[in-house]
């Protein structure tokens, strides 16, 4: 049996199995954490970060986001919400006001006060904004932003015929070596 006829029928077995999608959600904005608090700046499925801003009371913010969905993907959602915390006299974060603008067409915007999110359907680029002010009394402002998407599916007839066609091979393989060795 040749070597090629393996490849071509292992070739048409793993053409069935789909493809991973690499949606991400980029910060574009400005950290300004000083203190070592920070996590990365890109953020893949199932990932979580923190953004910090260390300014004061009634300062506010304007952080751009990117949200790329990978045509491999169905759809993405990412989540954001204002983290309060209360360590009296040394560390109090609240944002107030947290709003996401943009002017994509295609990105759901949904929430308010202290929890947003935005949800894309389609494989694409999306941009907005995250923005807010930091309330009274306080020594910063913090959110966490998550992101999760959604897998396309691999559509069930040519999957099947992929898979399928793979099996007669195997079998047609099958077949040929048996002929060859009773006719030697």
């Amino acid at each position: 049996m040749k070597i090629w006829h393996w490849f071509a029928v292992s070739l048409l077995a793993l053409a069935s199995a789909g493809v991973q999608a690499a949606t991400s959600l980029t910060f574009n904005g400005t950290n300004d954490n000083t203190d070592g608090f920070g996590t990365g700046s890109v953020l893949y499925d199932g990932e979580t970060q923190l953004i910090f801003h260390n300014r004061t009371t009634g300062d506010t913010f304007n952080d751009r986001w990117t949200l790329e969905v990978d045509a491999g993907s169905a759809g993405a959602v990412g989540s954001f919400h204002d983290v309060e915390l209360n360590i009296s006299p040394f560390l109090n974060v609240n944002i107030v006001d947290m709003m996401i603008t943009s002017s994509s067409a295609g990105l759901l915007i949904n929430g308010s006060g202290d929890s947003w999110s935005i949800q894309a359907t389609a494989p694409g680029i999306y941009t907005f904004n995250v923005m807010g002010s930091l309330g009274p009394g306080v020594t910063g402002g913090v959110y966490s932003v998550g992101l999760t998407t959604t897998v396309a599916p691999v559509p069930i007839p040519p999957a099947a015929l992929l898979f399928g066609s793979a099996l007669v091979g195997f079998a047609a393989l099958r077949r040929k070596r048996a002929t060859t060795s009773e006719s030697v």
